[in-house]
Formats: structure tokens, sequence, C-alpha cells
């Protein structure tokens, strides 16, 4: 369906909020088309902006950054336009472009939580700013205590530091269940967060807590291959190893075309079937593991098969 195509000032109100209609029925390209008629007629900011929003998600991200541009051009205190166009930098990978934006909203409004939060994001996962990371969640959580998602995101970077480059990572991780619970409690939809505190708890060997949030992974997806890849290796752990079987055999099935994991599970139940006494099961997994090139199975298999 095309829109209208009259000339008037009136016609492109309507227009405009024909694009708005298609935008939200996530009809992209006739929201696009909508605001670009709208534009011909009476071009202003919001038309821009608006279109700038539909073709970002319609991943036209360099042109959402040109209609952001615009705005911006025209009124250079827009902090939403400055936010925007940073979310599409960071889509086609400027993430210093992207940065200098966040900058600028937060120069704009000091109490942006998501600018916070987003910029947040860039330094920990593309420049390898952690600690500039934790310091823009923090603030993020500060402006806006209910901000489950910058809980999730100041739990995972704090992980991360306590894996790869703390001393201390018994702390770290007790410090990144802190921030995940704190998520959850907020929103207990997020299923990363359960993910990542299963994965703080294995680490610090609480296995029956562990066990607990990957039952509750299973519970929000039962093709989780990952959620009873851990409930097997939490239960080899607690030398549960019945359950463990069954359950890495689960993981098994549905991890399908992963390897990397497959091999993963074969290699920890054959740890299963070995802790029941049975070698020559665990032989016949870690052959399976270690044709699927896990060093560790082939270790195991030269060591006592």
């Amino acid at each position: 369906e095309q829109c209208e195509s009259i000339d008037s000032i009136e016609s492109s109100i309507s227009i405009f909020n024909e694009g708005e209609v298609k935008y939200e029925k996530k009809d992209y390209q006739g929201a696009i088309d909508c605001f670009t008629r709208s534009i011909e007629i009476n071009p202003s900011l919001q038309t821009y902006f608006n279109r700038g929003n539909a073709k970002g998600s319609n991943d036209d991200h360099e042109g959402a950054i040109a209609d952001y541009s615009k705005v911006i051009a025209i009124d250079p205190s827009d902090e939403d336009a400055f936010y925007y166009r940073a979310l599409s930098k960071d889509e086609i990978s400027d993430y210093e472009g992207s940065i200098d934006d966040l900058n600028k909203t937060i120069e704009l409004n000091p109490e942006n939580e998501k600018a916070f939060n987003f910029r947040g994001l860039i330094k920990y996962r593309d420049t390898d700013d952690w600690d500039g990371a934790v310091a823009d969640f923090k603030k993020a959580i500060e402006i806006d205590p209910t901000f489950a998602r910058a809980f999730f995101n100041l739990g995972d970077v704090i992980y991360d530091i306590g894996v790869e480059r703390d001393s201390n990572e018994k702390e770290k991780m007790v410090e990144a269940i802190e921030y995940f619970t704190k998520a959850l409690e907020l929103d207990p939809t997020i299923e990363e967060a359960y993910r990542f505190r299963e994965w703080s708890l294995r680490r610090l060997g609480r296995h029956q807590e562990a066990i607990d949030d990957c039952n509750k992974l299973i519970e929000m997806d039962s093709e989780n291959g990952e959620a009873y890849q851990e409930l097997g290796l939490n239960q080899k752990e607690l030398k549960e190893f019945d359950s463990a079987i069954i359950n890495l055999t689960k993981s098994i099935e549905l991890l399908e075309d992963d390897e990397c994991e497959i091999a993963s599970s074969y290699l920890l139940r054959g740890e299963a079937k070995k802790g029941l006494g049975d070698l020559k099961g665990a032989c016949e997994d870690w052959k399976k593991a270690a044709e699927l090139e896990n060093e560790n199975a082939a270790k195991l298999l030269d060591e006592h098969c």
C-alpha cells in the first residue's frame, strides 16, 4: 500500500502518521517511504529522526546515521539524535564514533542512564576498557537503581575480570553473583543472568545452587543443550553420576552440530561413567570426544584406555 501523494502540509502530517503506524507494525520499508514522502512535502526534524529509526530497524545503518546527522546539524542539542546515532555507529563497528556520540549525549544530559549503560557495553565488548565499563555501569545504576540490564552487564564484566585478569577470582565471582541476582530480582526474564550466575556458582564449587539455575534455564527453554550440559557437569562434581549421565546424554542430543560442545559432553559423560566404575563406557566416550579434537579426552584415552 502506497502513501498518499497529495502535496500539502495537512497531507504531510497524515503521511507522517501513516509512517508511524507502519513502523509500529514493523513495516520498516513502508515507514521509510512514508517519512520520505512527508519530508519531500514538509521537512521536519521529527520526520528525519523517525526515518532514521526506521532505517536502523531496516538494517540501513549508514542511512540512519545520515538522518540523525541531519537532525544534529540543525539542532545540536538533540540528545536523542546523538544517542541513536551512537547505536547506528556501533552497528557498523565505528566504536570510537559511537563513544563520541555517547559522550555528547551525556554532556547534554548527565542523567541519561541508557547512554552510560551503552557506553559501558562498547568499552567492555569492543575497546577492552573494562575498568571504564565498570564505572559506566555503576553510574547507570546510580541514576536508575531499577535498571536490570545494567546490573547484568556489571556482573558480566566483573565475571570476566575474575576469570581472565584478577588474581582473586573467588572475590570477583561472589561480587558478580550479587549483581546477577539483583538483575534477576528486577527482571526474572534475563536468561543470560541465570546462565552467568550458574557459571559463577560452579567456579565457587557451589554446585547445588548452580544446579538450581540450570533447572531454571531448562524451565525457560527445554531445548537448551548447554543448560543440560552444565547440569550434568555440576551433578558429576557432586558424584551424582547416574543423573549426570542422563543429562549429558540429553545435551548431546540437543547440541546437534556444535562439535566443540558435543565433545565436551562426551568428555564429561566419560568422566561420570568412570566414576561409576564403567571404564569401558568411559573410554568409548573419550574416544568420541577425541575424534572431535578434544585434547583433554585424548589425554584421558592415553592415560586410562
